[in-house]
């Protein structure tokens, strides 16, 4: 079990690093250069900030939710957290449930 961390820069368009098992992480500083993702399946969490890219890569779901509480408390400090997106398809929002972050869904 090891957390891995990748970082590189490449601008574009953010939507173009995740397909459609990730999560948003809503945010009162979302834009067009500032955005995060989670997926389940993949186990990683990605932040895209102005071209930066960081990918968070875990080997289970207890570390990803482990970072994920991390990450969220950080942006609640900060008075930044919205919530992690609330128009899921009913099989998306079961993992969330299923992990225990169903309070996080807004």
């Amino acid at each position: 079990m090891t957390i891995t961390r990748e970082t590189y820069f490449q601008e574009l368009n953010p939507f173009a690093l995740i397909n459609k098992t990730y999560y948003q992480i809503d945010s009162r500083e979302d834009a067009p250069y500032y955005k995060n993702f989670f997926s389940i399946d993949d186990l990683r969490i990605i932040s895209y900030v102005e071209g930066d890219i960081n990918i968070i890569k875990t080997t289970n779901e207890n570390e990803l939710k482990s970072e994920l509480i991390r990450i969220i408390n950080w942006m609640i400090g900060r008075k930044m957290f919205l919530g992690i997106e609330g128009t899921l398809q009913e099989d998306k929002r079961n993992k969330l449930y299923y992990l225990g972050l169903e309070k996080f869904i807004h």
